[in-house]
């Protein structure tokens, strides 16, 4: 959900339908098609849940990091 409304946020007004689109679409095949049915299930499958859970912190420092990339450009004001 954090990603959508940053999207918004960053992307221009006359280009925000088009962000929104465009996140909703790659967050629903990435997230859900790719990673949560089936990288997911072969790390528990084949590692272990500890891999598993590890996967999926690492992934969130990784959106936290992602996220503060853009921290600066939020801090500017609206023009």
């Amino acid at each position: 959900m954090l990603i959508g409304v940053q999207s918004l946020d960053l992307a221009p007004k006359n280009a925000a339908g088009t962000a929104a689109g465009l996140t909703g679409f790659f967050g629903y095949f990435l997230g859900t098609f790719i990673l949560a049915n089936t990288i997911i299930g072969l790390v528990a499958q084949n590692a272990g849940w500890g891999w598993t859970f590890a996967m999926l912190i690492a992934a969130c420092l990784l959106a936290i990091f992602f996220m503060g990339l853009t921290l600066k450009e939020e801090r500017k004001p609206s023009k």
